[in-house]
């Protein structure tokens, strides 16, 4: 599977009681929209889908914080016929998806509004695969040139993708 290789991970914790907000600051000096933006102590995390558009992060926190930047050689692989369980923001590395035919994804979802977004290999987002409250559960058919889904939760949640 060839993927787009700019794509970085980041993986971010908080500690504090209070707002914790992460913004990526362009090479022009502006700021981008929240990358993070929750309350008390926190760990996830997220796709920065080009860094050379990311020379720096504006943090807002009440405690310690810590971030780790990865590829997506670091990632989990979710494929076919397996379950996968995670807990917060997340972000899973697709793979072995068959090239025709439908895939479907069921999920379900614990706390808060609960998020989906699906990456092609070339870091290319499409719409919400899923945007609901929880608690919920459901089925969603997935593109079969999704390799990266991008998971926005609060407590735990699972997913299974079937063809």
């Amino acid at each position: 599977m060839k993927i787009a290789k700019t794509q970085l991970i980041l993986d971010a914790t908080h500690s504090g009681r209070s707002n914790f907000i992460v913004k990526p600051i362009a090479p022009d000096g502006s700021t981008g929209s929240s990358i993070v933006n929750e309350i008390g102590i926190y760990g996830g995390r997220h796709l920065i889908l080009d860094p050379t558009k990311v020379v720096a992060l504006q943090i807002s926190a009440d405690g310690a914080w810590k971030f780790t930047f990865d590829g997506l050689n670091a990632l989990r692989m979710a494929t076919p016929a397996e379950r996968y369980e995670s807990s917060g923001d997340d972000v899973l590395l697709v793979s072995k998806l068959p090239s025709s035919g439908l895939i479907r994804a069921t999920f379900t979802a614990t706390t808060s509004n609960f998020i989906v977004r699906p990456f092609d290999r070339n870091g290319k987002g499409s719409s919400s695969l899923v945007n609901e409250i929880a608690p919920w559960s459901g089925t969603v058919v997935v593109k079969n040139d999704t390799t990266l889904l991008e998971v926005t939760a609060e407590g735990p949640w699972t997913m299974a993708l079937t063809s």
